[in-house]
């Protein structure tokens, strides 16, 4: 009977730790964001940012920031990444 305990004590403990690493990791904001003018993965702590209509965006590079503000919308409808909502 001990092993049975034990054996299910260690079923519990291992659903219970992926059950909460898994809530965990979907509450987490992502360090990283696509920049849209060269296609580039960027760190949002170190990026350009821009704000358009309520949403940021994230660049590698100022002349990408500038790029993207000449014309927003061109490289919004050809995205394919999901913006960063946070206001």
């Amino acid at each position: 009977m001990k092993t049975n305990s034990r054996f299910i004590g260690f079923i519990f403990a291992t659903f219970s730790f992926t059950l909460f690493s898994c809530t965990a990791a979907k509450n987490t904001e992502p360090k990283t964001a696509k920049d849209l003018v060269c296609g580039m993965d960027v760190d949002k702590s170190e990026a350009y940012t821009s704000k358009y209509k309520g949403v940021n965006y994230y660049f590698d590079t100022y002349n990408c920031k500038h790029v993207f503000s000449m014309d927003p919308d061109k490289f919004i409808s050809n995205r394919c990444v999901a913006p960063d909502l946070k206001k």
